[in-house]
């Protein structure tokens, strides 16, 4: 008998066990009554606390995830301060590339908060944030902005 087949037979006896009623029933509230099927959180009736068995085997992968070292992903936040920022600074003539230097983050990522770039970006993190919003917009007007060969060509051509 191969594998393929011990499986097909193994399932035929197991649901026709749940058919009948006989057999272990399921566990609510519990990853494993998630692995055996209870997959729908509007039908399953949860365990004494109310926590339904997706709610249970996602708790379940996140401990996983904790232990193996992966945290949790940071929530993004509205990203129009920092647009508005990034505007301030190429209306006093500095370039993405200038800009994305001066705050430590990448280039594509500041293209994409104004719209110059492909997609436009919505969301960022609190820490991109408080990196763009770090630079003192008044020092850069009073020091005096270097503008290069390639930001007076691009001047010139529009």
């Amino acid at each position: 008998m191969t594998c393929p087949e011990a499986r097909r037979r193994y399932m035929q006896t197991y649901t026709a066990r749940r058919a009948a009623g006989t057999g272990t029933p399921i566990e609510h509230g519990t990853s494993n009554g998630y692995l055996l099927g209870c997959r729908n959180p509007a039908t399953c009736p949860g365990d004494t606390t109310g926590h339904t068995c997706t709610d249970a085997r996602s708790r379940y992968r996140q401990q996983l995830a904790r232990a193996a070292g992966i945290h949790p992903r940071t929530e993004s936040i509205d990203a129009r301060a920092a647009a508005t920022r990034i505007r301030e600074l190429r209306s006093l003539g500095l370039s993405l590339r200038h800009i994305s230097t001066l705050t430590g983050t990448g280039r594509t990522t500041i293209a994409q908060l104004t719209g110059e770039g492909k997609t436009v970006r919505t969301r960022i993190t609190p820490t991109t944030l408080d990196r763009i919003l770090a630079i003192d917009v008044t020092a850069l007007t009073t020091s005096g902005v270097r503008t290069d060969a390639h930001e007076r060509t691009q001047a010139l051509a529009s």
